[in-house]
């Protein structure tokens, strides 16, 4: 891949323009071609005798056009929304009672608040939630309506720096946490299960689940 080890400045990438930094450390962005569905990761390393944004992974993803292909009960591609994953946890650890994975996730959104409240409104936090098939859909559901309730109640200054999305069905429950710049579109769900919240009848997809 002729890209590789070139930098950002190099293939003129515009940070604020065709990418957007979303990590704490603020050493990695992604840069992504929609039309042509190219992801290129964007990292912080050595160039010469100083520091530059060097492009490392490029990874060939769905593009715009691949939406006529989705089948019922997933979300439209929107591949210029998949951003870099700040961390990954369990969502609802199974291997934990209810109420000690849910005081895991409030402090794993700690961690992820503290750095948004830190750089006065420059990013918002989302944590993007996938639930899985080994309980039901209204189980998870009601966890993350706890979870929200917990954190509102404990961390009231939270309330409008931390956005959560349901983001569907995967084989197993998951929170991914991201920090995206202020004013930029939230990262796009993307679930490999058919997910109860994007099936065109709802009411029978949360029967079959």
């Amino acid at each position: 891949m002729p890209s590789l080890g070139k930098t950002a400045d190099e293939l003129e990438f515009v940070e604020g323009q065709q990418y957007q930094m979303t990590t704490d450390v603020a050493d990695r962005a992604s840069w992504i071609d929609p039309d042509k569905g190219i992801a290129y990761s964007v990292e912080l390393g050595p160039h010469g005798d100083r520091l530059d944004f060097l492009i490392r992974p490029v990874t060939f993803i769905p593009t715009r056009s691949d939406n006529d292909r989705r089948c019922d009960g997933f979300p439209p591609y929107a591949p210029e929304r998949y951003y870099f994953t700040l961390l990954t946890s369990r969502f609802i650890n199974p291997e934990l009672s209810e109420k000690d994975a849910l005081n895991v996730l409030v402090a794993d959104i700690d961690n992820l608040a503290a750095y948004v409240l830190a750089n006065n409104g420059k990013y918002t936090g989302f944590v993007l939630v996938y639930f899985d098939r080994k309980r039901p859909f209204e189980f998870y559901e009601e966890k993350l309506m706890e979870l929200k309730s917990l954190l509102r109640k404990r961390r009231p200054e939270y309330e409008d720096k931390i956005v959560f999305i349901e983001g569907g069905v995967r084989e197993e429950s998951l929170a991914e946490f991201h920090v995206i710049s202020k004013g930029t579109p939230p990262p796009a769900p993307n679930p490999t299960l058919p997910s109860p919240q994007f099936m065109r009848n709802k009411v029978s997809a949360r029967n079959r689940n």
